[in-house]
C-alpha cells in the first residue's frame, strides 16, 4: 500500500496539470483513488450495516455506549391475538380524536 512521506499530503491531493503525460496519468490515478475512497467507504459501511448488522455491531459497541445487541434481538411476544389494521386505526382514533390518518 502506498503512503505519502511526512508533509507531502498536498502533493498527493492535487494534480499537476503542467506535468508530462505519464506523470499526469499517475497523479490522476492516485488523487481519484483518494477522493473516491471518501465516497465509497461510507457507502460500503452503511451497506454492510444495513444488510449484515451482526458483523458491525461488535465494532460499533467498542465506540458507542448504546446497546445495539438488545435492539437486534427483540422478538415479539406471543401473548394475545394480533390486531387487525382496522382495530389498530380505531384505537388510534379513540386516543387521538382530532388526528388524521395519512398512511397505513
Amino acid at each position: 500500500m502506498w503512503w505519502p512521506l511526512t508533509g507531502k499530503w498536498r502533493q498527493v491531493l492535487t494534480v499537476k496539470l503542467k506535468a508530462r503525460a505519464n506523470r499526469l496519468v499517475i497523479d490522476r490515478h492516485k488523487t481519484s483513488g483518494i477522493y473516491s475512497a471518501l465516497v465509497v467507504l461510507p457507502v460500503l459501511f452503511s451497506g454492510i450495516y444495513i444488510t449484515k448488522p451482526k458483523y458491525l455491531v461488535p465494532v460499533i459497541e467498542l465506540y458507542s455506549p448504546a446497546v445495539y445487541r438488545l435492539l437486534l434481538s427483540v422478538q415479539p411476544e406471543g401473548r394475545g391475538p394480533s390486531l387487525k389494521m382496522a382495530d389498530a386505526v380505531a384505537i388510534v382514533y379513540r386516543l387521538f380524536p382530532g388526528g388524521r390518518t395519512h398512511l397505513v
